[in-house]
């Protein structure tokens, strides 16, 4: 059974096809590196995660760094069991 996500779905082909081109096209590693993060699928929860525990200030056990850092594991985790 083929599970859709969001780095999968056709409103977004345009610019996963752009960051795909550039990541093998681009003079520089840094700049090479840097587009091909865009496009590993198993990535966008990460980023989808950082920027709603950045938004919501939210922080699991720990009331510091670290309390974001176990809430960033905790929240990857468990939107990518299946």
């Amino acid at each position: 059974m083929h599970r859709g996500t969001v780095t999968h779905e056709e409103i977004f082909r345009e610019p996963r096809q752009y960051c795909v081109r550039k990541s093998g096209r681009c003079r520089t590693l840094f700049e090479r590196k840097f587009f091909y993060l865009f496009t590993w699928e198993y990535c966008f929860s990460h980023y989808v995660t950082i920027l709603i525990l950045w938004l919501t200030r939210y922080k699991l056990l720990l009331n510091d760094w670290r309390g974001f850092i176990l809430a960033a594991f905790a929240v990857v985790w468990i939107a990518n069991a299946t």
